[in-house]
């Protein structure tokens, strides 16, 4: 009967460290999210400066018509990117999260490459965030 009642105090204690730990995750998720839904939209000046997202490299495949561009973000970003893009003398390319496959935002710490079809051979590319021109970069001949 001893035995009983002890095993009975343990699982009780395992069960409320367990439902503790439960706890504080949601509890902090939640805290996390709402902050950064509050936080306001970074201005062009704030996105200049910090750079949340570079241009690692870019070329052009004249054979299959094709942009090459490579993205990295840094891993200590917390800032809401709603989109990007790119523009050349004649054409914009832009990409959000509400843009099918392969053209979304990429996350903190994440390098990502896009192909992006182009009828031109598109000399100088300007990469923008949420509309803030912040990049230009020459497309060589991949």
């Amino acid at each position: 009967m001893k035995n009983k009642k002890a095993l009975t105090g343990i699982v009780a204690g395992v069960f409320l460290i367990l439902v503790s730990i439960a706890s504080a995750t949601i509890i902090g998720v939640s805290v996390k999210n709402s902050a950064l839904s509050l936080s306001p939209a970074l201005s062009c000046a704030d996105l200049r400066i910090s750079s949340p997202i570079k241009i690692t490299s870019g070329c052009f495949d004249s054979k299959s018509k094709m942009m090459e561009i490579k993205l990295s973000r840094d891993i200590t970003d917390i800032s809401k990117i709603e989109s990007f893009g790119f523009s050349s003398k004649s054409k914009e390319w832009a990409c959000s999260d509400l843009c099918g496959y392969g053209c979304k935002v990429p996350f903190p710490g994440e390098e990502k490459t896009y192909f992006i079809p182009s009828n031109e051979n598109p000399v100088e590319l300007i990469f923008k965030i949420n509309s803030c021109e912040l990049e230009k970069i020459s497309l060589t001949e991949c």
